[in-house]
């Protein structure tokens, strides 16, 4: 993958994907800081790009895969992450297969190391993933996107009820 040169435009703005800003149990990402490049931390250099999958290097966030989507796109994202893409595999395919229990064992079994136990790279290239037929793979982005689309309603929903609770608090 690319990787980030943060002395060639030192003054531009960039948003930061670190481990903590994937969520564990859906994949999505959030809550990025926004830096300029001269005051990128040093493990901010894999430019990412929409549709790309991340995956934690890591062994206790093994959970943290994410789906780069568009608000993501030519940002740059922690050199904690493997970041992949795929010409036999859709993006949502390959997120779907690395949130898979079966994966992330292996990715775990895989991890070396006493304090920050991680895998490496040559580790993470053995890693035995299905090849999903490409009708099926057809149907996963939509599939994706819409339960993407439900969390957000849902989250709406959600802080609509918070506020009309506190309305009827305060009568």
């Amino acid at each position: 993958n690319k990787k980030l040169d943060p002395t060639k435009n030192p003054s531009a703005e960039i948003k930061y994907v670190e481990l903590a800003n994937v969520n564990g149990s859906n994949g999505t990402i959030k809550d990025c800081e926004v830096y300029k490049h001269w005051q990128l931390p040093g493990r901010a250099r894999m430019l990412i790009k929409n549709g790309d999958v991340l995956i934690s290097s890591l062994g206790g966030s093994i959970d943290k895969v994410g789906l780069v989507t568009e608000e993501y796109d030519s940002q740059v994202g922690s050199t904690g992450f493997f970041v992949i893409d795929s010409d036999v595999l859709n993006s949502e395919a390959l997120f779907l297969i690395f949130r898979n229990k079966i994966i992330s064992g292996q990715l775990e079994r895989n991890t070396r190391g006493a304090i920050m136990s991680a895998i490496s790279e040559n580790e993470f290239k053995n890693i035995l993933i299905p090849i999903i037929p490409k009708l099926a793979q057809q149907k996963i982005p939509s599939l994706i996107q819409e339960s993407f689309q439900l969390r957000r309603e849902a989250k709406e929903l959600l802080e609509e009820a918070k506020q009309k609770v506190e309305e009827l608090i305060e009568k």
